[in-house]
């Protein structure tokens, strides 16, 4: 509940976006079936870190632009970006700050 205050996301809807992207390939993601990804960093307790890929501030507006604009914060990052809206990024957040 507390994620989804903290991001304006459903972390429901922000599980099966999660899927959907497929972010299990790259990542390891709690709660998500088959998501042991080796190439991107391991999302487990992703809301109590510091900073979000390396230098962005970890708060629920960064991870939103990040999810969105991977490219446009950090060009060159193996993000890929992926034609995320608000509403789905907000929603992905939302599951991910819940994990913790």
């Amino acid at each position: 509940m507390q994620a989804q205050m903290i991001t304006g996301g459903d972390w429901q809807r922000g599980k099966s976006a999660i899927e959907r992207q497929g972010c299990g390939s790259c990542h390891i993601i709690p709660g998500i079936d088959g998501a042991m990804g080796k190439v991107g960093p391991d999302l487990t307790h992703v809301g109590q870190r510091a900073a979000l890929a390396g230098s962005l501030t970890n708060d629920p507006e960064a991870m939103v632009v990040w999810l969105m604009h991977p490219q446009r914060l950090r060009p060159g990052s193996g993000m890929p970006e992926q034609g995320i809206g608000r509403r789905e990024a907000q929603d992905m957040s939302a599951y991910l700050y819940a994990q913790d």
